[in-house]
C-alpha cells in the first residue's frame, strides 16, 4: 500500500476537503466453485482515490497522445491501446504488493506506466527512441520493468510463461504472486489448458486475469464459443468474475485473491468484464464507443461522497496534461539508437569489453510506481 509519506509528498495540495474517506457498496460478484468471495463492501480514501484517479488519467492521456503519433508516422507499428480498461491495470495492482509480479499481452501500455515506466519510456518506445522503455528496441508491443514481463505479442504467449514464473517462485519459497494477464480469444488456445491443469497440479501462486472487451478485432467473443462464461472455464479452477470498469472492484478482487493463494490454496481464475475503444490504431474493425468511463465514474463517486472537489480534478489534470506533452514531444524528437548498438543486450550479462564494435546500453532505472511524483515524465 502507499506509505502516508508518499501520500502527503503526491497530495498535501489536495487536503482542502473535509471528508477523507466513504464506504460504499459494490456490484455482486460471481463466483465459480467458491463457497465465499471478495468483500462487497469498501472503503475509498480521499488519498487513494486520487491517486487511482491519477494513474487512469495518466493512462487515458497517454494512450490519446498515441494516436496522433501514429497519424504523423512517428508510431510504425501496430499499437493496441488501453483505452477504456484502465481499472483493470490500476485495480489489480491496488491490491497486490509491490514484490508481485505481472505478464500481460501486446496491449500493455498502461500496465507498464503503472508498473514503473514513465510516460516518456513509453511514448518514446512507440515511435523506436533511444530513451524509450528498451531503447527503442521493441516498440509497442514489448515493454518491460522490474515487475512486468511483458507486452508478449504472441497471443497466449503469456499464459505459459507466467505459469512458469509462478513455479519459480514457488520453488524459491517467495511470499507473492504471479498474475497473468490475457483477454477472452485466447481461452481458445491449447496452452491456456495446459497452463491451468499444470498451475492446479502444482498448487501455484497465479492469478490467471481475464480482461474480457467482448471483441476479438470486430467480431464479437461469445460467437466463437459455446460458453462465454470465462470464469467458469477454468474447470477445476475456482473462478470470479465481476465489474472491471469499477476500480474499487477490481481492487477487492484483488485483495481476495491475494489473501487466497497466500493461504496456499493455489491459482485461481479473475474474469475483469470490461470495454475498449477498439483493437488497435490501425483501425482493425471499427471503432467502438463504450458505454462506461472507468476515469469518469470515480470521478464521479468522490464527487457525491464529498471527497473532492472539481477543481482538485482539474489541478490534477492540468499537470497530467503537462507531463504527457512533454512527453509526447521527447518521443518526437529524441534520437534514435547506432546501428551497432542493435548487438547489444544479445547475453544476459553484457561483458565489460565490446562485442562486434558494439557500444554499451545503459538500462534505465525504475522506481516504484507508488512514488509517482507530477514532475515525472
Amino acid at each position: 500500500m502507499l506509505s502516508s509519506s508518499t501520500r502527503r509528498l503526491i497530495f498535501h495540495r489536495f487536503a482542502s476537503t473535509a471528508k477523507d474517506s466513504a464506504n460504499f457498496d459494490l456490484k455482486k460478484f460471481d463466483l465459480y466453485k467458491l463457497a465465499k468471495g471478495p468483500n462487497s463492501t469498501t472503503t475509498l480514501t480521499k488519498e487513494d482515490g486520487l491517486y487511482y484517479y491519477t494513474q487512469m488519467k495518466t493512462c487515458r492521456e497517454m494512450e490519446l497522445a498515441c494516436a496522433p503519433l501514429f497519424k504523423e508516422k512517428y508510431i510504425n507499428m501496430a499499437c493496441h491501446l488501453y483505452s477504456g480498461q484502465e481499472a483493470c491495470a490500476a485495480g489489480i495492482l491496488a491490491g497486490l504488493k509491490y514484490e508481485d509480479k505481472v505478464i500481460g499481452s501486446y496491449r500493455g501500455h498502461a500496465w507498464a506506466h503503472l508498473c514503473g515506466a514513465t510516460v516518456r519510456h513509453v511514448l518514446a518506445e512507440c515511435t523506436g527512441r533511444a530513451s524509450g522503455n528498451v531503447h527503442g528496441k521493441a516498440g509497442s508491443m514489448h515493454m518491460y520493468t522490474d515487475r512486468y514481463f511483458g507486452g508478449n505479442a504472441i497471443l497466449c504467449g503469456q499464459v505459459p510463461n507466467g505459469t512458469g514464473m509462478a513455479l519459480a517462485m514457488k520453488l524459491r519459497k517467495e511470499k507473492n504472486l504471479m498474475v497473468t494477464v490475457f483477454a477472452e480469444g485466447t481461452f481458445n488456445q491449447g496452452q491456456v489448458f495446459e497452463s491451468f491443469n499444470m498451475a492446479k497440479l502444482w498448487d501455484l501462486p497465479v492469478l490467471f486475469v481475464v480482461e474480457n472487451n467482448r471483441y476479438l478485432k470486430s467480431t464479437l467473443s461469445e460467437t466463437l464459443t459455446p460458453n462465454a462464461d470465462y470464469y467458469t472455464r477454468g474447470d477445476y479452477l475456482p473462478g470470479i468474475r465481476c465489474d472491471g470498469i469499477d476500480i474499487l472492484t477490481v481492487r477487492e478482487a484483488a485483495r481476495f485473491a491475494r489473501e487466497y493463494m497466500m493461504a496456499g490454496k493455489g491459482p485461481l481464475l479473475l474474469e475483469l468484464q470490461t470495454e475498449n475503444q477498439g483493437h488497435t490504431e490501425f483501425g482493425n474493425g471499427p471503432t467502438r464507443c463504450p458505454e462506461r468511463d472507468p476515469v469518469i465514474e470515480l470521478q464521479k463517486k468522490m464527487l457525491d461522497a464529498g471527497l473532492a472537489s472539481q477543481q482538485e480534478f482539474h489541478a490534477i489534470d492540468k499537470k497530467i496534461e503537462a507531463i504527457v506533452e512533454s512527453a509526447s514531444n521527447h518521443a518526437k524528437t529524441d534520437p534514435f539508437l547506432p546501428h551497432d548498438a542493435l548487438y547489444t543486450d544479445v547475453f544476459h550479462n553484457t561483458p565489460s569489453h565490446e562485442i562486434r564494435d558494439c557500444v554499451r546500453i545503459v538500462k534505465p532505472k525504475y522506481t516504484e510506481t507508488r512514488q509517482m511524483t507530477f514532475d515525472q515524465e
